[in-house]
């Protein structure tokens, strides 16, 4: 199919302070729990998918450590997070490998 306008999600997903991320709920989510090197469970990713998270929590430090039934992890450029910074991860899901990257708050 060829589409002519861009598609969008109706709303982000807010997960609250929780380290528990739904993709099922938006392809986009954003959360405010953290804290030094986090861990985040991802649920609903699917082959072929793109998605992403935000993390707003002023707490975080480290590296994340992100988890999902079915894949692995693969970062790349990923590095540790800065306290009362802001910081966006991307999540490409090719066949069982989920690939991160991430950008931070200048």
């Amino acid at each position: 199919k060829q589409f002519q306008k861009a598609a969008t999600n109706a709303t982000a997903f807010n997960a609250g302070t929780s380290l528990t991320i739904d993709f099922g709920r938006s392809n986009l989510a954003y959360t405010s729990g953290g804290g030094a090197s986090p861990g985040y469970t991802l649920s609903n990713l699917k082959d072929g998918g793109a998605y992403t998270l935000v993390m707003t929590s002023a707490s975080n430090s480290g590296i994340p450590l992100f988890t999902a039934t079915g894949f692995t992890f693969k970062n790349m450029g990923v590095v540790a997070m800065t306290a009362t910074k802001h910081h966006i991860f991307s999540f490409i899901a090719i066949g069982s490998t989920v690939y991160i990257s991430m950008a931070t708050e200048n």
